[in-house]
């Protein structure tokens, strides 16, 4: 059996962590065959956030303290020196990205054709300590008799 061309999940059917936000891709999923025989992912999801009133560019990045929560840096059009969807070079070097990621749990058909469940909200955020940005995409392994990430 080929699956090839089907996307399981799109952005679309991901609800987005903030308000006013939007799904911007849902990426490299780690995969692992539950007890029950389903397909349990962790997707890496990337959030946008909505446009600026004032016409700048808007970085997010994780703040720090306790849950999940983020700020926007914007950045006027003579501090930037290039720019694509996924981030903007400032004059001053520095690289932005225009989006947070963190891991979602999606749940799949015994066979992993079906989407079963897209949890409503971050499975694993990271912290601003460990990456501004959120995290990358997972790994997962059975050792032993616990599942490591």
């Amino acid at each position: 059996m080929k699956a090839i061309g089907k996307i399981l999940v799109k952005p679309e059917q991901v609800k987005p962590s903030f308000s006013g936000w939007n799904v911007a891709g849902v990426f490299n999923p780690a995969a692992a065959r539950m007890g029950n025989g389903r397909i349990l992912l962790l997707a890496r999801v990337a959030e946008r956030p909505p446009a600026s009133r004032s016409g700048k560019f808007r970085c997010p990045e994780i703040v720090k303290g306790t849950g999940y929560k983020a700020k926007c840096n914007e950045f006027s059009e003579k501090e930037v020196w290039s720019k694509n969807k996924a981030c903007i070079r400032l004059r001053d070097k520095r690289l932005m990205l225009t989006t947070l990621s963190h891991l979602r749990r999606i749940v799949l058909s015994k066979d992993g054709f079906e989407v079963k469940e897209i949890a409503g909200r971050p499975s694993f955020t990271g912290t601003a300590e460990e990456g501004q940005y959120g995290v990358e995409d997972p790994r997962i392994t059975k050792i032993g008799g616990r599942w490591v990430m």
